[in-house]
């Protein structure tokens, strides 16, 4: 299960939907541009467009996950993999931060995801997901793109409406 945190990283870290300022100013204008480019991650992840999804990251781009740090070509096969074994069903996020400054946002942000996945018995099980992110985006030839993702803690998951673990040993 740690592959289903990961796309979420992707899915979260590409863009944002609407924001709630908690301990910042949100500059509004990279909320509609960022929330405007989220919408069409979630459409990709949807189809499954691996390339898609890809292109929204920098070329140097990096997603940290419990201590580790992947870059942009470690992160593709695993997302081909991810793509694989769910089907993203819902995905939408919220804002605690958001400040720019030239070319790069800075953001905390929170994402709740809803998927399909391959469940610990091998039936197909409903997940749902509540992670907290740290983002940096830089504005690449008028389009923001993922340059840095860091995962906040342990991501809360469910499997048909239950708590689960995904670190914990099969029963």
């Amino acid at each position: 299960m740690r592959s289903v945190a990961l796309i979420s990283v992707i899915a979260v870290s590409l863009a944002m939907t609407t924001a709630v300022p908690v301990l910042a100013q949100v500059d509004h204008k990279a909320e509609k541009e960022l929330e405007a480019g989220y919408q069409k991650i979630v459409a990709m992840m949807k189809k499954k467009d691996v390339k898609g999804v890809m292109s929204m990251l920098t070329p140097d781009a990096t997603m940290t996950e419990m201590g580790k740090t992947m870059t942009r070509a470690e992160f593709e096969p695993m997302l081909k993999q991810q793509f694989a074994g769910m089907q993203i069903e819902s995905a939408n996020i919220k804002f605690t931060k958001l400040s720019v400054k030239g070319n790069l946002a800075e953001s905390e942000y929170t994402e709740l995801m809803k998927a399909k996945v391959a469940g610990p018995n091998g039936k197909t099980a409903n997940m749902g997901m509540k992670s907290r992110y740290k983002g940096t985006f830089k504005k690449m030839g008028g389009a923001w793109k993922l340059h840095r993702s860091e995962t906040l803690g342990m991501p809360e998951m469910t499997m048909n409406g239950k708590p689960f673990n995904p670190a914990a040993p099969a029963k």
